[in-house]
């Protein structure tokens, strides 16, 4: 292994650790688009689809383990999928936890206070904001039209984002990855690999190092995970307008269901940990907060660089 670091000052920064690649690990997209395209396969060999969109969990926390699944759907849905999914979110977990044991004011985690949740409220509040702005000016304009029922949902953001200034939420900001999606996840068989703690590069290094939540790399993976699925679908040479149309709704489905055993693996990880809440309810809100800043992030990247980070966005938060 090989660690390059920087010294400025009193402080030291690690810019970059080399080791040994694992030649069995590949690119978590890689390995998704595989499962995605699998179940698309297995969908279309059905013939009576409709109870499979019968009593679908409303949320991510309500998602019941893949053992507990009716068979037919566990079927559908994969089990190597959900196996990986279950073993990312343990892995995070480990992350977080080896983060949150950190000494020193770089790393000590901190507590949260009703003043940082009110300025993360007002951030994020702006964040939305500039992007339906940008979204009325733009609406008759190709690559912004797929984004205009976002302007509908401008209202229930907002309350869903008011419900962070509440109370005062018993949870802890320290050094997480800051920019976990599918491109920093290596995987094989039997393990999982999370790489380039550096943070997202679009940002300065000082805003890199600031201490957030954990609950923000969940999140930001529950995003990833929805944008793949609707991406796989729109790509997927079998599925033509119309199919495509109709499938939307099996998208939506399993990234849903993939989320939750990622999330209730992880949250079983943490239960014994200070640095997110006990409480159901504020895991919830904390969630649905950090969900809502990283779409419209991703949003506001795919403007600037025409790329496809806005895919999905749409169908997750309409879904909460």
């Amino acid at each position: 292994i090989v660690t390059l670091k920087r010294n400025l000052g009193k402080d030291a920064y690690t810019l970059a650790v080399l080791e040994e690649r694992n030649l069995e690990l590949r690119p978590a997209f890689e390995y998704f688009t595989d499962r995605i395209n699998n179940y698309v396969e297995r969908i279309l060999a059905l013939e009576n689809l409709d109870p499979f969109l019968v009593n679908i969990p409303k949320e991510f926390i309500d998602v019941p383990s893949f053992g507990a699944l009716e068979p037919t759907l566990a079927n559908l849905l994969g089990n190597r999928a959900a196996s990986t999914c279950s073993n990312i979110g343990e892995q995070l977990a480990e992350a977080h936890l080896a983060l949150g044991r950190g000494k020193g004011v770089s790393f000590s985690p901190e507590r949260f206070s009703l003043h940082y949740q009110n300025s993360l409220y007002s951030s994020i509040r702006g964040l939305v904001r500039r992007i339906c702005n940008t979204l009325e000016r733009k609406k008759d304009k190709q690559g912004y039209r797929e984004l205009m029922p976002l302007l509908l949902l401008k209202e229930d953001i907002n309350t869903a984002l008011q419900r962070i200034t509440e109370k005062k939420l018993e949870a802890q900001k320290t050094r997480i990855h800051g920019n976990l999606d599918l491109h920093h996840l290596l995987i094989s068989n039997n393990a999982v690999r999370v790489v380039d703690f550096g943070g997202d590069p679009l940002k300065h290094l000082s805003r890199r190092r600031l201490k957030r939540s954990p609950l923000l790399d969940v999140a930001s993976y529950i995003v990833s995970i929805h944008q793949i699925t609707s991406q796989c679908f729109s790509a997927n040479p079998l599925l033509n307008a119309d199919k495509l149309r109709s499938m939307k709704p099996f998208a939506s489905m399993w990234a849903l269901y993939m989320s939750g055993f990622f999330l209730n693996s992880y949250l079983d990880a943490m239960q014994d940990s200070t640095l997110i809440p006990s409480d159901q309810e504020q895991v919830e809100i904390m969630l649905e907060t950090y969900i809502i800043e990283k779409s419209f992030s991703n949003i506001s990247e795919s403007f600037e660089n025409n790329s496809h980070h806005a895919d999905g966005i749409v169908e997750l938060v309409s879904w909460m």
